[in-house]
């Protein structure tokens, strides 16, 4: 006779790896990098007009050195200052989360740039650095290996900017459509 013993599985999340923002409080950032957590750089974003990244992470490989970077709202034809950043817009995304209370995540919009682009100092500029909290995650990012697909990655998050964004619950009706590009402030990232 077959005896059938029930077995119980049990759904969870596992995590295969990590998938914690990271800070400056969970590790100590490299010394040897030449930029810092909550570093904020402008750069020439075309004739005209200046754009701002604070950086947020780094990775390293075999490639060398990429800084993460988020994108600030910052779009004029006046050099910005550390103060104008701080009190301005950053690029962002509210993701739908069946986990967060509110029903969404805020992702921000950045690049991985690569540390020889980042670093020469006729594309970016130091401007200060400005504490940021924890939990800082891009949530739409590319691979940036030259200053013109900077320039252009940041001319296409400002016009994607100009419409009014998808609600955060319409991803799935919309699917290639959607279209959840927004600005959030920027004092409520930075500590």
């Amino acid at each position: 006779m077959l005896r059938v013993i029930p077995i119980l599985f049990i759904l969870c999340a596992c995590n295969l790896g990590s998938t914690q923002p990271i800070s400056e409080s969970h590790y100590q950032w490299p010394r040897d990098l030449k930029y810092k957590l909550g570093d904020c750089l402008y750069f020439k974003a075309n004739d005209t007009t200046y754009g701002c990244v604070v950086v947020c992470d780094f990775s390293k490989d075999s490639a060398g050195i990429w800084y993460a970077a988020f994108y600030s709202g910052y779009d004029s034809v006046v050099i910005p200052t550390l103060s104008s950043i701080k009190t301005g817009k950053v690029m962002g995304r509210k993701v739908e989360s069946g986990i967060d209370p509110k029903g969404y995540t805020r992702y921000l919009d950045g690049d991985l740039i690569h540390d020889s682009i980042f670093t020469n100092s006729k594309n970016f500029t130091l401007l200060g650095n400005m504490p940021l909290k924890d939990g800082i995650e891009l949530g739409s990012y590319g691979i940036m290996t030259s200053m013109s697909d900077v320039k252009v990655s940041f001319k296409q998050r400002i016009e994607f900017r100009l419409k009014v964004p998808d609600h955060y619950t319409e991803h799935l009706k919309k699917l290639d459509n959607f279209h959840p590009e927004q600005y959030f402030r920027m004092s409520e990232f930075t500590k």
